[in-house]
């Protein structure tokens, strides 16, 4: 799944993924939608932004399936780097942070590392 509000950005992140043998079940730029899609389709791993549409953010929806007791990866890709964030999702189990503009290759195989 890719949670993104840029649409420039969810487009390339979906090339790149299908590109390296994935699938994009679904995609959406607001945070309040990530819970009733993974209900719908349970993602393997999520792609996340931390700024998105609406008034939650993706730390917040990272939170929210997490205390639902939803384990699947959590990659927030994000340019945000403030010490609260980052603390945020350090205390987010099964999840890291690729810093935007991100690397292909690191992202590739960050998802790569949660998968197998």
């Amino acid at each position: 799944m890719i949670v993104e509000d840029s649409l420039i950005t969810s487009i390339h992140l979906e090339k790149l993924i299908v590109k390296a043998g994935f699938q994009v079940f679904a995609k959406t730029d607001y945070a309040e939608q990530v819970d009733e899609l993974c209900n719908t389709d349970q993602p393997d791993l999520i792609l996340m932004d931390i700024m998105l549409n609406g008034e939650m953010s993706g730390v917040d929806a990272a939170e929210q399936l997490r205390h639902q007791d939803k384990k699947m990866p959590i990659v927030f890709v994000s340019a945000l780097s403030d010490t609260e964030t980052q603390s945020r999702i350090a205390e987010i189990s099964n999840s890291t942070i690729v810093p935007k503009p991100f690397d292909h290759t690191l992202l590739v195989s960050t998802i790569n590392e949660y998968l197998n």
